[in-house]
């Protein structure tokens, strides 16, 4: 059982390392890809490319930016990802464990 107990912990941290990471990769996605930039970002492309980052592992991304798009350069942009991790490895009962992380930048451009 602690065999099992430490696998499923390093599990739940390898997951909530990976949603940190998602969450901090799209802000700064979307603080680079302002309204000026050649390509300006909106929530539906953050969302695009944080989940083109998560190699179809999580669900549930949820991208909240200042009213308007595209965004102007001084506004804040926070992303948010959230995931569900079913633990307990199919020899217990299962059940879910919510992992989420939010990152919040400030537009340069």
């Amino acid at each position: 059982m602690m065999v099992f107990g430490a696998i499923e912990f390093g599990l739940a941290i390898w997951n909530y390392n990976l949603v940190s990471d998602l969450a901090q990769e799209g802000a700064r996605y979307a603080a680079v890809h302002g309204q000026t930039s050649d390509s300006p970002a909106n929530e539906a492309g953050v969302v695009a490319f944080v989940e083109s980052r998560s190699s179809a592992l999580l669900t549930g991304i949820v991208v909240t930016t200042p009213a308007g798009a595209p965004l102007r350069a001084g506004e804040t942009v926070e992303v948010r990802v959230d995931y569900s991790l079913v633990a307990g490895g199919g020899l217990i009962p299962s059940w879910n464990i919510p992992i989420f992380s939010t990152a919040r930048m400030i537009v340069a451009r």
